[in-house]
This record gives C-alpha cells, structure tokens and sequence, in this order.
C-alpha cells in the first residue's frame, strides 16, 4: 500500500503544479493563498493545497503545544516532589517543556 502512495503523491504534486504553474506554484514559503486567485484553471486546486496546509500547520502547533504542556506539568511535579522552591521547579520544568517542544518540532516535520 505505502508502495502505491509514494508514486501517487508524487503524481498529484506534478500536477497540482502544472494546474497552478511553475512559476505560481509554493516555493521557498514566497506563495501565500491570495496568488490563488489569478481566476484560472489552477485557483481551486491552489486554495485546496493552501487550505490543506493550514490545517495540518495547525495540527502541528496543538501537538507541540500539548508536548510542551505535558513535559512541563511532569517536570513541575518531580522538581516539587524533590522539596524545590515552586519558583526554581517552574523555571526548571519550562526549560524542560522548552526541550520536549524542540524535540517534538524535530519529529514533526519528518513524519
């Protein structure tokens, strides 16, 4: 199955990017939703691809949110279960939250 869906993806990119058109098409983060709109064949399939990247961005962002939230409430409640002052545990568990968000960053963008 995973056989199948590399060529496929592959496939709808070089098609995506003949509707929309080479030099209209995402390149280094310069294309935004608004270049969509040039009223021709290739604006729906430019608004679906932008749409679609939005949502998973904002997927993103919640995971490593949640990742940073949960490593920081853990490392709060071990620094305070050593007998540290709450002040000193809750720098000590933001910098670990900071490290876990990283981490999680480095993950995300290879799946």
């Amino acid at each position: 199955m995973l056989l199948c869906r590399l060529p496929l993806a592959g496939y709808c990119r070089r098609k995506s990017r003949h509707l929309v058109g080479e030099n209209a098409s995402s390149q280094s983060g310069q294309f935004t939703w608004i270049n969509c709109f040039d009223m021709g064949t290739g604006s729906m399939a430019c608004l679906a691809k932008e749409g679609i990247k939005s949502y998973v961005y904002n997927i993103r962002a919640g995971h490593l949110s949640r990742v940073r939230q949960r490593a920081f409430e853990v490392a709060y409640a071990n620094a305070l279960a050593e007998g540290k002052a709450a002040k000193i545990a809750a720098k000590e568990a933001n910098s670990a939250g900071v490290k876990a968000e990283k981490q999680a960053s480095k993950k995300a963008r290879h799946i």
